[in-house]
């Protein structure tokens, strides 16, 4: 069986890649950022906006400042991962990483 089938598959592999791209110190913790950008940044898409009835109201209940919320620790644990890392390393962290979780 493939050791690419199951649920955890995509974290696993993210895992794997941000140990070799950038260290086993910051593997988890990049593998966790990844996967929560792609959550927070499928969550919405500017497509289905004109779909109705809207899954999530961006004016109700609070949801527009829950969702800033959310970026905005994201963006402050992917900023400290950033920091921890020596000067070489943070160059090749901030194009795939560092940078989408800014423009989000």
């Amino acid at each position: 069986m493939s050791n690419h089938l199951t649920p955890d598959s995509p974290t696993k592999w993210m895992t794997g890649w941000a140990e070799r791209q950038f260290g086993s110190g910051v593997a988890n913790m990049t593998a966790y950022v990844l996967n929560k950008y792609g959550l927070l940044n499928m969550r919405r898409k500017y497509e289905h906006l004109t779909f109705l009835p809207f899954v999530y109201s961006t004016l109700h209940y609070d949801e527009g400042w829950h969702v800033l919320k959310e970026w905005e620790e994201l963006l402050s644990l992917t900023q400290a991962v950033y920091d921890t890392l020596d000067p070489a390393t943070q160059i090749a962290y901030y194009q795939p990483v560092l940078h989408p979780v800014l423009g989000g």
